[in-house]
């Protein structure tokens, strides 16, 4: 079966959160499977992940090392140094500037953002599950939290873009990007940029929640559970509200049928 539907298995589902986050779907991850797929690995796996790609930013990585060296050798023998920290910094500071050629000025407001978008695409949605009815993602309030999310994040990258400088040595992701949005190879509009943008944003954030210590993730989860809960508990008493409205519309069109089978049989009787 996974053979004969190869291609309906590679697709992701269509939902909210990739339409109006993820630009319409067009980042690497929610792209539906298809020509625009397979142009984008393909521009990972020669620009981003290549045995030479990696090797060339050797020496940011010891640069970056080196510079947190530095920090604690500065801060004194007797002075106590946040290590954890300290390596969240280098690697956030490391896969920043190898995928933008900086770091990212607004990290904190960023990490907030992506808090706000897992919060938002975890849980149960009713509005998921019956994807053709648009009305319930305007009942639920999701489509206007996601667009407010979207919004913030827009601005954000746009900043990022237009503050971008080319890297004479070694190209970064975004200069990668920039060089093909106007080449005939594989023609990319802003949009496209943005969300693939966006994944590389991703992937730095999620990759500093890794490198916290077990006490903060501890916290953090538990924090997690409690907004999941919240939320999870708030779009299931939205979802109950909805089928006891479709139910009572089902009780009216049950009671209108009877109210005519009635007449109908009262027709009859007076014909007869």
């Amino acid at each position: 079966m996974l053979t004969t539907y190869d291609i309906t298995f590679a697709n992701r589902p269509e939902t909210l959160t990739g339409e109006i986050i993820a630009y319409h779907n067009t980042d690497i991850v929610n792209a539906p499977y298809g020509e625009y797929w397979r142009q984008l690995r393909k521009l990972c796996t020669l620009e981003l992940l290549s045995v030479k790609k990696v090797k060339s930013f050797q020496s940011l990585r010891e640069e970056e090392c080196w510079n947190l060296v530095q920090e604690i050798k500065a801060s004194g023998s007797g002075t106590p140094f946040n290590l954890s920290e300290g390596i969240f910094k280098v690697i956030a500071t490391i896969l920043s500037r190898a995928a933008f050629g900086k770091g990212i000025k607004d990290q904190k407001q960023f990490t907030e953002i992506v808090k706000e978008i897992l919060r938002e695409t975890g849980g149960f949605d009713v509005a998921d599950i019956f994807p053709s009815k648009k009305f319930l993602h305007h009942l639920s309030g999701k489509r206007g939290r996601l667009t407010s999310i979207h919004n913030k994040l827009d601005s954000l990258i746009n900043n990022l873009v237009s503050e971008h400088t080319a890297s004479k040595s070694n190209e970064s992701l975004l200069d990668v990007l920039l060089r093909l949005k106007n080449s005939e190879e594989f023609p990319l509009t802003t949009d496209n940029v943005k969300a693939i943008i966006l994944v590389s944003m991703h992937l730095i954030v999620t990759s500093v929640f890794r490198t916290r210590p077990d006490w903060e993730l501890t916290h953090h989860r538990s924090d997690c559970v409690y907004l999941n809960r919240f939320y999870l508990n708030r779009q299931v008493v939205v979802s109950e509200l909805l089928l006891l409205l479709l139910l009572l519309l089902l009780l009216l069109l049950l009671l209108l049928l009877l109210l005519l089978l009635l007449l109908l049989l009262l027709l009859w009787v007076k014909i007869k």
